[in-house]
């Protein structure tokens, strides 16, 4: 078998490709690096950040319009949380107000750390004001434009040294950059029945992804902290919340995709759009045959063997693809994220180049973190897996 190339890459399904980041690929396939940098679609590229256009008042509140709200992240997004975060959320909000700086919200003394969330409810009552939703807070953030970030979509070290001088697009000054700030909203994290405090936002000394606007901490409500702060939001609360991430339950299953859509995906990404043309699933019967008997050794009880895309969760809040193809005289092995709308997102690829298969995909209840494929059934150098990694990162591996 020739050596693969490997690829992490991110694509819209048939529109436009989102971003790219690449896996290079050591002896027999096996992944050498990671992430260059965040994976962040084309038309949310980095940009100078942006700083304030006027210093803030004391206790100036900035007016949020009713608008849509796309809360959450999308899988692959560097640093995303996918126990916490949601994945693309619509959501409609209503209009308020929210404080331009964090509390006491006055440019002249220092933020207001070291309270209970309980504490923080009361300061804002006697504003006669109330506590952020956190909805409230990531639109406020993410302005009318879904900013990765308050002041742009890269991370600027500087909002945390400077954080009255970063601003959100809508103008709010010192979102996610040097505290975490209270919200009224709780979430339950996935294998946690404790409902506990939302807190969004990060310390200045937290590491540049954690700044996002869509990053979610979960906080007991009686916390106390150095960089634990909070701002005070006016008018009626809007009642929309995060739902419950879904169990974390991992399940497998066969899938149809219309190998149309495939090809117009991989049009779309530049080192896989010459394979696009001639993709085709490998047969069913006729590939598992021929797998299996190269291999010699007989199909042991459990795997469920196939040439069909498979559907995999591998964590609560992300849907997986994995697909295996016939593209010319070569085969690729591919693993997509599902997204809302009947979009992809490319998550790992690795083509065997001059190896036309076929290629079976297998999986099992015993081994959730992964689906093998091969080309020859336990013949060394002849299969491999797509891998569910601890840093939450899907790998395609070559054994």
């Amino acid at each position: 078998m020739s050596r693969p190339v490997c690829h992490l890459l991110a694509v819209s399904l048939g529109i436009t490709a989102v971003g790219a980041v690449a896996w290079g690929c050591g002896k027999k396939g096996t992944p050498t690096g990671g992430p260059s940098g965040a994976v962040v679609p084309p038309e949310k590229s980095a940009a100078p950040t942006r700083k304030a256009d006027k210093a803030a008042g004391v206790h100036e509140r900035v007016k949020i319009k009713s608008g849509a709200l796309t809360a959450g992240s999308t899988p692959g997004d560097e640093g995303r949380d996918p126990l916490l975060e949601p994945v693309l959320l619509p959501v409609e909000l209503g209009p308020f107000e929210i404080d331009r700086l964090p509390f006491p919200n006055d440019p002249g003394k220092p933020a207001r750390t070291g309270v209970t969330r309980e504490e923080a409810r009361a300061l804002c009552r006697e504003q006669g004001a109330r506590l952020c939703s956190e909805l409230e807070w990531e639109r406020a953030c993410k302005g009318d434009d879904g900013d990765l970030y308050a002041a742009g979509n890269a991370w600027d070290p500087q909002c945390a040294k400077d954080p009255n001088t970063c601003a959100s697009s809508l103008g709010v000054l010192a979102m996610g950059g040097a505290l975490r700030e209270w919200t009224d909203s709780e979430l339950v994290a996935p294998g946690d029945d404790k409902r506990r405090a939302d807190v969004r936002g990060a310390a200045a000394s937290a590491d540049g992804v954690d700044h996002r606007c869509a990053h979610r901490g979960a906080v007991d409500g009686t916390t106390k902290g150095n960089d634990l702060g909070f701002r005070c939001c006016k008018g009626p609360p809007n009642a929309a919340a995060i739902p419950a991430p879904r169990s974390a339950e991992v399940s497998f299953s066969k899938e149809s995709l219309d190998i149309k859509k495939v090809q117009r995906a991989l049009q779309a990404i530049p080192e896989l759009s010459a394979y696009a043309k001639d993709v085709s699933y490998f047969p069913e019967d006729d590939a598992v045959k021929a797998v299996l008997s190269r291999g010699d050794a007989g199909l042991k009880p459990g795997p469920v063997v196939t040439t069909s895309p498979v559907a995999w969760n591998p964590l609560p809040t992300e849907d997986v693809v994995v697909l295996a193809l016939r593209a010319k005289a070569s085969s690729l092995i591919l693993a997509f994220y599902k997204l809302p709308d009947d979009k992809l997102r490319l998550a790992s690829s690795l083509v065997l180049k001059d190896e036309n298969g076929p290629v079976v995909l297998s999986f099992t209840s015993f081994n959730k973190k992964r689906v093998a494929w091969s080309t020859c059934w336990e013949c060394p150098g002849e299969y491999g897996a797509v891998e569910l990694r601890d840093n939450r990162r899907i790998v395609i591996s070559h054994y």
